[in-house]
């Protein structure tokens, strides 16, 4: 293969590409070292050791000092190594590497996010972070579903009534703007109109509105 192309990446590593195509990063003292030069054919057994030995066991490195930090699904996981611009195979890998040790596990995120702000947030914000997150539809309301039948309901009309006191909403004093405005922030919390009308109303005002 033919060292088409070297950049800099950051202060201590550089990409290179090969043939045109293949990019991945290295340390700068890696260029020394494996004597890697722009325009000049990488010898095939440097190539070797670089693309099956070296950038794979960093790769997963890299995967597990990430999960040391904090959680990751699959997905939010192999986008992170995307940004450090790994080869995409070495990033499938490495994900299956980890997750054939239990450090990367799907399941267990969702439950652990549910854990932390299923008190706080909506059940539908929540699924939708989980959605952004790279958690399929399957894997959310899975786990959801157990972790309801485990635990306690989160109590959404508690966290609507909440959200208005700290609005220093008053439904009594409010006109149909204001109203709609609380109506609609509320709404984008992830509550339904159901539930946002019977906690901003007291008594039948909420059925002329």
């Amino acid at each position: 293969m033919i060292v088409t192309d070297i950049t800099e990446y950051n202060t201590r590593k550089v990409l290179v590409r090969l043939d045109g195509h293949l990019i991945f990063p290295l340390y700068k003292g890696e260029l020394r070292k494996y004597h890697i030069v722009c325009g000049e054919v990488l010898a095939p057994e440097i190539c070797r050791e670089l693309l099956e030995e070296v950038l794979p066991k960093r790769v997963k490195l890299r995967a597990m000092g990430l999960l040391q930090k904090r959680s990751y699904t699959r997905e939010s996981l192999r986008r992170k190594l995307l940004e450090n611009r790994y080869p995409e195979d070495m990033i499938d890998d490495a994900l299956d590497y980890v997750a054939s040790y239990h450090y990367l596990d799907d399941d267990r995120y969702v439950e652990e996010y549910i854990r932390c702000y299923g008190a706080s947030r909506s059940k539908r914000r929540i699924l939708q972070d989980l959605y952004k997150k790279g958690i399929s539809q399957e894997t959310a309301e899975r786990v959801w579903q157990q972790f309801e039948e485990d635990n306690e309901p989160a109590d959404e009309t508690a966290q609507i009534m909440s959200l208005i006191r700290k609005k220093g909403f008053d439904a009594a004093q409010a006109d149909r703007k204001e109203i709609a405005r609380m109506m609609n922030y509320l709404y984008r919390k992830g509550y339904s109109p159901e539930d946002i009308r019977r906690c901003l109303y007291a008594d039948e005002m909420f059925q002329e509105w």
